[in-house]
């Protein structure tokens, strides 16, 4: 139980990162008028 916990920590972790890196993108994309 305790590794599928951490597995599931881990996997949100990423999924965090990921969408901040695609959010931190798109707003470089976009910041231009």
């Amino acid at each position: 139980m305790t590794n599928s916990a951490t597995l599931y920590n881990i996997y949100i972790y990423i999924i965090y990162i990921y969408i901040y890196n695609v959010e931190g993108t798109y707003n470089l994309l976009g910041s231009p008028p």
